[in-house]
């Protein structure tokens, strides 16, 4: 497979990783606001495992966008944009964007 393309591969699944796990944060804040037996520490310990974990995911498609740049590809620029949005997104908290335009249901 070509560098440029795998580079697009791999920062898409980047993202969809991002998304994936903000969205299992949020539903557990969710849940948690129910129920008080959540614990912090795991958040957290896993919040910090996934940002090293997305910014690698990053990283490396990054790195064969720029190999397959300087082959003269011109899908690399895409997997270069995609990769860099990877490693900007997993520093934002889009948990809290989630739960701001959820709307609680009243039962």
């Amino acid at each position: 497979m070509k560098k440029g393309i795998l580079s697009v591969i791999v920062a898409t699944m980047g993202i969809y990783f991002v998304y994936w796990f903000n969205r299992g944060i949020c539903e557990t804040i969710i849940l948690s606001s129910d129920t008080t037996n959540v614990s912090e520490f795991s958040l957290h310990t896993f919040g910090n495992v996934y940002k090293i974990m997305t910014v690698s995911i990053g990283l490396l498609g990054l790195y064969l966008g720029i190999i397959s740049m300087k082959n003269k590809k011109k899908i690399a620029i895409t997997g270069i944009i995609l990769s860099i949005i990877v490693i900007i997104i997993s520093f934002l908290p889009l948990c809290e964007y989630y739960l701001r335009f959820k709307t609680p249901v009243n039962p």
